[in-house]
């Protein structure tokens, strides 16, 4: 029969939690509190053909590049299903924590 606390046995489960490296730490009490400083630029997508490029440049990027919008919802640019659920009627912001990453996104938007 197996026990109460479940198929591992008795005991907290262990939490994960995701470091800004994008590494999983694989207990969160034990991760290190350090903070990542996050690059932030504001563009204005019209059209699918931008979305296509902000995927693209993201894609090429080892950094993790995100884009939020004005609702506050939040999508990994390089998911071009998660960017189609974000609201572009207003200019949303591109989120990374390298900069080098941040101008490449931004660069592929204005050709």
């Amino acid at each position: 029969m197996p026990s109460a606390g479940g198929p591992k046995g008795p005991g907290k489960a262990r939490e994960r939690c995701r470091a800004p490296s994008g590494k999983y730490r694989a207990d969160a009490r034990s991760a290190p509190k350090t903070e990542a400083i996050a690059m932030v630029k504001q563009v204005t997508i019209s059209n699918l053909s931008d979305l296509r490029k902000v995927v693209a440049a993201a894609g090429a990027c080892f950094e993790e590049v995100g884009v939020c919008d004005a609702r506050g919802a939040k999508a990994d640019a390089k998911s071009i299903l998660g960017l189609m659920s974000l609201d572009f009627t207003r200019p949303v912001q591109v989120v990374c924590e390298n900069r080098r990453a941040l101008e490449t996104v931004c660069q592929a938007l204005a050709q």
